[in-house]
């Protein structure tokens, strides 16, 4: 659900305050905190009340927190490795 959140910050309507997150020169873990405030409250609040709707627990939303930051730096890290396919 957040990538597709993502890419939808990447249209015309949404670039706008979504390009602040890719403004840096060089990619690394910084840009994963890089967001317009508005951008993350749209995000965040559309992921957890959907993850409510389909039945997860506040607590599991809570409990997963430290995991989506830590893989949220991962993925903007720009390090030099190969997953595999």
């Amino acid at each position: 659900i957040m990538y597709w959140i993502h890419r939808g910050f990447h249209t015309r309507t949404a670039w706008r305050i979504h390009a602040i997150h890719h403004s840096s020169k060089t990619l690394d873990w910084t840009s994963t905190q890089r967001f317009h405030p508005i951008n993350n409250i749209a995000q965040f609040t559309l992921v957890n009340v959907l993850a409510l709707l389909v039945g997860f627990s506040p607590a599991v939303l809570v409990a997963l927190t430290p995991f989506n930051i830590a893989y949220s730096a991962f993925v903007n890290a720009n390090l030099n490795w190969t997953l595999g396919p």
